[in-house]
Parts: C-alpha cells; structure tokens; sequence
C-alpha cells in the first residue's frame, strides 16, 4: 500500500510537501481523499516551471511531441542522421559511437553487426 501524508518542519512549521514542489523537487500529485492542498500545488508547480526550477530546469527531459530546438527530443532525431559518410575516418567514427553510445544506444545504426566497431569499412581506408 501507499501512506500520503502533509509534513511540516518542527522548528519553523515549514510546509515541507509545498517546498519540494515549489524549488522543483517534486511534482504535484493528486491521490484522493488527500486533496486539501492540490490547488496550492498546482500553482507552486507551474511557477517551478515557469522559472525553469529542479526538474523543469535544463536537463528536464520533454516528449518528443513537445521537444523543441536543442532538447533531448530534438538531439537524438539528429543523432539518427549521422551516417558512415560523415566521418573522415574509423577512430573519427569510434569517438562519437563511444561518446553517445552510453545514453542512446547505436541509434544512427553505424554498428551493423553489433561488435562495437562502427563504421568498418573505414578501417579498410
């Protein structure tokens, strides 16, 4: 099961629930019968938002529905444009596998035999 509960902070009757959602550390989450505060979180959350606090800061990820320029939507759509052709040779092609294959796995498809080598033919160069 799940407990909810509203915390406040003894020595100054801070509203710790509020805080988290105000700086960006949490998001608003609304589970009957707790819902004497939803209307107070909601307004806290859009104004972390607006001011791009803790999670809607930068590194907040975004759909790929909503993702703009230079967000993580947009970034591995570009990623899955690189090809062989783009690269001048193998230890060229090796650093930018090694360097995206962590987060995004081989997503321009440069390893076609999944050895970890992309771009073979290069080394043929």
């Amino acid at each position: 099961g799940r407990q909810l509960a509203y915390l406040y902070r003894s020595s100054d009757q801070l509203f710790l629930n509020a805080e988290l959602v105000k700086q960006g550390a949490a998001k608003r989450y609304k589970v009957a019968p707790n819902v004497k505060y939803d209307a107070k979180f909601v307004e806290l959350e859009k104004d972390a938002k607006a001011a791009g606090k803790g999670l809607w800061g930068a590194c907040a990820s975004k759909s790929p529905s909503t993702a703009g320029p230079g967000s993580a939507g947009s970034e591995v759509k570009d990623l899955k444009k690189k090809s062989c052709k783009d690269f001048s040779s193998y230890e060229d092609a090796k650093a930018w596998f090694d360097k995206y294959f962590p987060q995004y796995g081989d997503v321009a498809g440069l390893d076609g035999d999944k050895d970890g080598k992309p771009c073979e033919k290069l080394l043929k160069k």
